[in-house]
């Protein structure tokens, strides 16, 4: 699997985390699509958002749950 920019940063931060590869519906790229296709809870599951011309990347919780997981 490979890495994602993402990944590479809480490696450096040494913060855990699990990959999980899935089949992406380009029609549906919820949070909730993706938890449903890799059998977890929604507040277990984060979506990373980069904004083009920046170096900064930003995971944030699929639910307002995951908050208390930070």
């Amino acid at each position: 699997m490979k890495k994602t920019n993402t990944a590479r940063i809480l490696d450096r931060l040494n913060i855990h985390y699990k990959l999980v590869e899935y089949e992406v519906d380009e029609s549906d790229l919820s949070a909730e699509n993706a938890a449903s296709k890799i059998n977890l809870p929604l507040e277990q599951v984060f979506k990373t958002l980069i904004a083009r011309g920046t170096k900064r990347v930003s995971c944030l919780p699929a639910s307002p749950e995951g908050l208390n997981l930070i």
